[in-house]
């Protein structure tokens, strides 16, 4: 019989490189070209080098020349491990900021990468010292500092997008009365599925430094099919809905046969607004104003989508863009900056202001100024 090239383990890695290499592939070739399909489609790419390298370094039965195993398989390696934390924290960054742009300040997420290069460089470390068969044992010490870097590196990532998920929830639940939770979820589960991953790939690490080469092997494959299953069940079905992030909105309020409310409840709301002013208050939300006005929060949420079309992050904000504009067109607050007049206006964040002031009227609150005043003089 034949020898085998590869055994049952190698191709499960094949198959997870092809895997991520179609998903990237589809990026571009289905999905909107949007920057946020650049950085998953680098990450996917990141993730399919790891593994095809992966291969190449620990199977016996593949014939390396020289001056791969020296120079291109370990760079290569280390590379891709240290770009896969960044490229996911960056896309779940993308996704739940409403400006989704890379900036050069982002380059420093190459940093580590760079450091680890020049120390691989100048010891000369290769691919049998990163298999740690290396005769050099002065050298273990610093083998092992890159193998923890580069395990660990990915993980503070995985945190770090898992906090951004939590925070962007968060924020939607401020914002809206009522929005779907499906894309946040599914951003939830692709930072913490990583997370997981990721957080076993290191602990394999350490309790293979402290067992026997044998059990560290077993260890590493069931690593190789902890991937495998993760990209199976998380991209393959959610790589479809990630994108719709940018774009959440709150939920359809569902026709009824009759409404629950009356004129003299609108009345209330818009006296809330107009009168007591409750949309200077940087945290006002539906529970405030619905007891403010004696209402059900359901009662609230369903006059602001149907009586005024919209929801009520849209309706609390267009009041205070409107006391904005009576700022910046007034001269008596021409000595006030912008940041002054929206935080006296009730918003609480930069961004949020001057998105809804260019949507709403058309033009930044700095030109809006210069023209009304303009025409005062």
């Amino acid at each position: 019989m034949k020898e085998h090239l590869f055994n049952f383990h190698d191709v499960f890695l094949l198959i997870t490189t092809a895997i991520c290499l179609l998903l990237c592939l589809f990026q571009w070739l289905i999905f909107e070209k949007r920057p946020e399909r650049g950085v998953l489609a680098g990450f996917l790419f990141s993730l399919a080098v790891t593994n095809i390298t992966v291969l190449f370094m620990w199977s016996d039965k593949i014939i390396v020349p020289p001056f791969a195993v020296v120079w291109i398989l370990p760079y290569t390696l280390m590379a891709s491990l240290l770009l896969h934390g960044p490229l996911l924290f960056l896309y779940v960054r993308m996704l739940t900021r409403h400006n989704a742009e890379l900036h050069k300040f982002d380059l420093w997420h190459l940093a580590p990468l760079v450091v680890l290069f020049v120390v691989m460089a100048s010891l000369g470390i290769h691919s049998v010292d990163l298999l740690q068969r290396t005769e050099r044992p002065a050298e273990t010490d610093i083998i092992g500092i890159i193998w923890a870097i580069a395990k660990i590196q990915p993980v503070v990532y995985c945190v770090a997008a898992v906090l951004l998920v939590q925070r962007y929830i968060k924020r939607l639940q401020h914002q809206y009365a009522s929005f779907s939770l499906t894309e946040p979820v599914w951003l939830m589960m692709l930072s913490g599925g990583f997370l997981l991953n990721w957080g076993w790939s290191f602990l394999v690490y350490l309790i293979a430094k402290f067992s026997s080469p044998q059990l560290a092997d077993k260890l590493g494959i069931a690593d190789n099919y902890v991937t495998f299953v993760l990209i199976i069940a998380l991209f393959v079905y959610g790589v479809a809905h990630a994108q719709k992030l940018l774009s959440t909105k709150p939920d359809t309020p569902r026709e009824s046969h009759e409404d629950n409310y009356d004129k003299r409840d609108i009345d209330r709301i818009v006296q809330a607004m107009e009168t007591d002013l409750l949309y200077l208050e940087h945290n006002v939300n539906l529970e405030s104003v619905a007891e403010k006005v004696k209402l059900s929060s359901r009662t609230v949420s369903q006059i602001i989508n149907k009586h005024f079309g919209t929801n009520f992050y849209e309706y609390i904000n267009s009041y205070r863009i409107e006391a904005a504009k009576r700022m910046l067109a007034d001269p008596a607050y021409k000595e006030m900056t912008i940041l002054d007049i929206l935080m006296k206006s009730g918003f609480n964040s930069k961004s949020a202001f001057h998105r809804f002031f260019n949507r709403l009227v058309g033009t930044s609150p700095t030109a809006y100024r210069k023209k009304m005043l303009t025409e005062k003089e």
